[in-house]
């Protein structure tokens, strides 16, 4: 049984437990990631519409929750391999910014990772069971969808403001 990490308000490790135990007041570690290529284009994952939460959402490209014997850095290389295929290195991996999410039942650390990478999303292995499909946005056609359709993203969608500066 998988045993997602939990931790206090100031993000230090304080067990494990079941996903299925989970609670609205434990507070979890998830790690995701913010894939850009070498033209600034942004790839974003649909959430697959069999998800229990947030189905048929876009997010970043790929995302999980820390589980019991890792930390958000091999979570990250993990569920870029599981959810796109990609065989990435920690040394691909930049630090992005870290924020608390509390919001209906989310209730975790979400620590963004940025990578420039180049790659056909035709070329991808995707999860099925995670990911319905993957596509590149602009900055801009980014910034538009969100202010035009903010159900199609993830509740994380109005902390990406600061992702995008960074990806220029």
């Amino acid at each position: 049984m998988e045993r997602i990490v939990l931790v206090d308000e100031n993000d230090n490790v304080i067990g494990a437990k079941p996903r299925d135990e989970r609670t609205t007041d434990d507070i979890a570690r998830v790690a995701a990631l913010w894939l850009t290529n070498t033209k600034g284009g942004i790839l974003l994952a649909q959430r697959s519409f069999t998800k229990n939460r947030n189905p048929g959402v876009w997010t970043a490209a790929a995302a999980g929750t820390v589980v019991d014997g890792e930390d958000y850095e091999t979570n990250m290389i993990r569920e870029v391999k599981e959810e796109l295929g990609l065989d990435l290195k920690v040394s691909d991996l930049v630090f992005g910014p870290k924020h608390r999410v509390k919001a209906g039942v989310s209730n975790h650390f979400l620590q963004y990772y940025l990578c420039t990478h180049d790659v056909n999303p035709e070329d991808l292995v995707l999860q099925r069971e995670e990911i319905e499909q993957v596509a590149w946005f602009t900055p801009r056609q980014l910034k538009e969808e969100i202010q035009t359709h903010p159900e199609n993203f993830s509740h994380s969608a109005s902390q990406w403001g600061e992702l995008l500066t960074t990806s220029k």
